[in-house]
């Protein structure tokens, strides 16, 4: 299947866009382009969050729709050396959380659940950094394969006296290169 997109743009409230940056204006010109999807921009802006609610119809599966139009949510960041980064994001409940929200389901749905509190620091933030990317089971497993004790994907009393026991730069070697 083929599918035509642009994923880079921006909504009515970036600086350097125009005001007629509407999602009602933006569907027909991207069909004039040949587009089949086109991402929203801006994601995170809440106003920006309001019209595309207002004027698009949710499809499911983090697609929106308005006038044959398939729309996803999008956002950009800047990093480091002016590198930006275009993010996906599924779908407007995940755009508008808050902060706290945010840090509430990090903690109790990867950081708690992993353990991490019991590991060493920097083997603490390397295990919650491929848990949130990869699942808990596999970042869990992957850590019991490098520390050779039983690989179930549960952290218990065995996986945290060995992550203890072991010297860490090995540990962490492995981790990241196994």
């Amino acid at each position: 299947m083929l599918v035509n997109a642009d994923f880079h743009v921006h909504s009515c409230f970036s600086m350097a866009s125009s005001k007629d940056m509407l999602i009602k204006n933006m569907a027909p010109m991207a069909k004039v382009k040949g587009l089949n999807i086109l991402g929203t921009g801006d994601a995170f802006h809440p106003k920006w969050l309001d019209i595309i609610e207002q004027s698009t119809t949710y499809s499911g599966n983090g697609i929106y729709n308005r006038d044959d139009m398939d729309f996803v949510l999008t956002t950009e960041v800047e990093a480091k050396n002016r590198i930006h980064h275009l993010i996906i994001i599924p779908d407007i409940d995940i755009a508008s959380l808050t902060k706290e929200e945010a840090k509430k389901i990090y903690y109790d749905d990867y950081w708690n659940r992993c353990k991490c509190r019991f590991l060493p620091d920097c083997l603490s933030l390397a295990v919650f950094d491929f848990a949130v990317n990869s699942g808990n089971k596999t970042a869990i497993k992957k850590l019991q394969f490098c520390l050779g004790v039983k690989v179930d994907g549960v952290i218990g009393n065995q996986t945290i006296g060995a992550c203890n026991r072991l010297p860490l730069k090995k540990l962490l070697d492995d981790y990241f290169n196994e």
